[in-house]
């Protein structure tokens, strides 16, 4: 899908995810995909279904990462290249919180999202 006139985008090689799927499903033949939210340490801001990740998440090496929920979708097994750590408990209950809120399940009032530190 070409970009609109005039925005230009970085193409990266690789890209950190957070892989969201149950893990039952991250060991299993089929099926073939995962569901996984992309990660980007170049945002401007964080929009409000997003989450700015914690500054000593272990498996990144930037700060103000954000986990971009919004860009929630499947990827392809065979397209991962390698495990690089996990996110604490607390972190991966903010980042569900939000999934939940952006399919509906939850309204967003319900939701704690952290405000980047100054």
């Amino acid at each position: 899908m070409p970009h609109p006139i005039g925005v230009t985008r970085d193409i990266h090689p690789t890209r950190r995810v957070i892989i969201v799927s149950g893990h039952v499903l991250t060991r299993a033949v089929r099926p073939n995909t995962l569901l996984i939210v992309p990660c980007s340490a170049s945002r401007g801001s964080v929009g409000p279904h997003d989450l700015l990740l914690p500054d000593d998440e272990a498996a990144f090496t930037s700060e103000k990462v954000v986990a971009v929920a919004s860009l929630l979708g499947p990827i392809l097994k065979s397209d991962l290249q390698s495990h690089v750590g996990d996110l604490r408990t607390e972190t991966l209950e903010r980042l569900q919180a939000v999934i939940l809120a952006n399919l509906g399940v939850v309204s967003f009032p319900m939701i704690a999202v952290p405000t980047p530190k100054s």
